[in-house]
């Protein structure tokens, strides 16, 4: 086994706390530099390079922790033990790298994740497939390939391909020209044998309400739930997609004015402080606090949400504003929300807190707004009956809301010394830890808004039965720069 360099965290964890009562029933900028730390040598003296000889690579033996895809010559695929943080190659017959934009996820017992393989005569231009890896055996296998994302070197159209979930038989992922989401095909695969099964795209919605008004929508930002449903974002609220016709679905009436969702449906006046920052630091006044919950709709912010305990999770984040004396003050409402399967009816919503946006004022006088950073972009994962919130803007801490308590609490990332800011996402193919992958980055210059930073990075672990951090391990020391 290599033993990756490795810290154990002797920091303290920084902890916010914010209580709500429950409502309703019941790659970032940063350049990446190369260190001097290299791969630690195994027993005998060599270093893993995933060769049949390398005893730092192993099939046959139980994944007791994180599959990750990291910036590799070779396969890039690793095994990190959760307890000992000891690395191993994974290898995988044919394949000559995984994805490095798409981590690989977890469905069941099993991982699964994009692999590549150059196409014969070109540079860069691959073949793209669906790897699997069984956490039971740590065998690695490519089930079947899916294409290419350019047909050679010259093509400049672009298909891109995401692995979106998938069940105990079935893996889905979709194809769409660059940037066009709204041509997505969608395609399953048996899960272990990597046979074709559906191949569709979803079908134009458009509703004709009874006033007569229409309203049309495309579905996108799919999730495979953990029954085989697939469930997209329309219109902001989530629609199932019906694998058979490509017909969509919406689970919530969005379309109607008088039967559509806002907030005035989820928290009372006197709540929405709770839910809301203000430019100036003022809490709402009370006779604009009902207006301003009758116009935020708590819609699924980026188009980001996940599955657990039988509910659908997402984060809603609404810049709006209001007037205070002759002044229009801007006010920034956030929140997460709670979406019941079995009933199609959010019955939970908590506030986010503080944390939701950060108002930069003027140097002068401090009262000329000059930029806000909204929480409006980050990682979820439901685990061990709690939601984690990585949020994708700089300095971020980990967010995990426990939904029995009604306790939303903040863990603070370490940055280190001589360390500007970090960026950190969410990587979810352990089943039982919490693991980010971390860029603390430092400021090599600055000149008004433009500015460089070199960054390293690192796998961090939080565990969640020992509600801290535990280990940050250094990426160049796996992958040897």
């Amino acid at each position: 086994m290599i033993r990756a360099m490795r810290s154990r965290l002797a920091f303290p964890v920084a902890i916010t706390m914010v209580v709500a009562t429950a409502c309703g029933g019941g790659d970032s900028s940063t350049d990446e530099t190369t260190s001097d730390d290299t791969v630690a040598a195994a027993s005998d003296g060599s270093v893993g390079n995933g060769s049949e000889e390398d005893p730092n690579t192993a099939e046959g033996e139980t994944i007791n922790g994180l599959v990750v895809s990291l910036l590799s010559p070779e396969l890039g695929l690793y095994a990190i033990d959760r307890a000992t943080d000891d690395v191993r190659d994974l290898t995988m017959d044919g394949v000559e790298f995984t994805h490095r934009q798409q981590q690989p996820i977890l469905v069941g017992d099993t991982v699964f994740m994009l692999t590549a393989t150059t196409i014969e005569g070109q540079f860069s231009a691959s073949n793209l497939g669906i790897g699997r890896v069984d956490l039971d055996t740590g065998v690695g296998t490519e089930i079947v390939q899916i294409g290419p994302e350019r047909e050679n070197d010259e093509d400049p159209d672009l298909i891109e391909f995401e692995l979106i979930g998938g069940d105990a038989t079935t893996i889905w992922v979709t194809r769409e020209p660059f940037a066009m989401p709204d041509e997505a095909t969608y395609l399953s695969f048996d899960s272990s044998t990597g046979d074709a099964r559906d191949e569709f795209q979803p079908a134009p919605y458009e509703v004709t309400t009874e006033s007569g008004g229409t309203c049309s929508g495309d579905v996108r930002n799919p999730i495979v739930l953990s029954d085989g449903t697939l469930v997209g974002v329309m219109g902001g609220w989530p629609a199932t997609i019906d694998p058979a016709s490509g017909e969509v679905e919406p689970l919530v009436t969005w379309c109607d004015f008088d039967t559509s969702i806002d907030l005035s449906d989820l928290i009372a006046p006197e709540e929405l402080d709770a839910y809301t920052v203000t430019e100036s630091g003022n809490p709402i006044p009370d006779d604009q606090a009902l207006r301003i919950l009758e116009v935020i709709d708590p819609t699924v912010s980026n188009g980001i949400f996940t599955e657990g305990g039988g509910s659908l999770w997402w984060v809603f984040s609404t810049n709006t504003a209001y007037t205070e004396g002759d002044e229009s003050v801007s006010a920034h409402v956030g929140g997460i929300v709670e979406f019941d399967l079995a009933t199609d009816a959010i019955i939970n919503v908590w506030p986010l807190g503080d944390g939701t946006v950060n108002y930069s004022l003027g140097d002068d006088d401090g009262a000329d707004l000059v930029s806000v950073s909204v929480l409006s972009q980050a990682d979820l994962r439901f685990l061990d009956s709690r939601l984690w919130i990585m949020d994708w803007r700089e300095n971020a801490p980990l967010r995990v809301l426990d939904p029995a308590a009604g306790a939303l609490t903040s863990l603070e990332i370490e940055r280190g010394d001589g360390v500007d800011f970090t960026t950190a996402s969410l990587i979810s193919s352990d089943p039982h830890s919490i693991w980010l992958e971390v860029s603390r980055s430092t400021i090599t210059s600055e000149d008004g808004e433009s500015r460089s930073a070199l960054g390293i990075k690192s796998l961090d672990q939080f565990d969640p039965s020992a509600n801290t951090f535990t280990s940050s391990i250094d990426v160049s020391s796996i992958i040897g720069f």
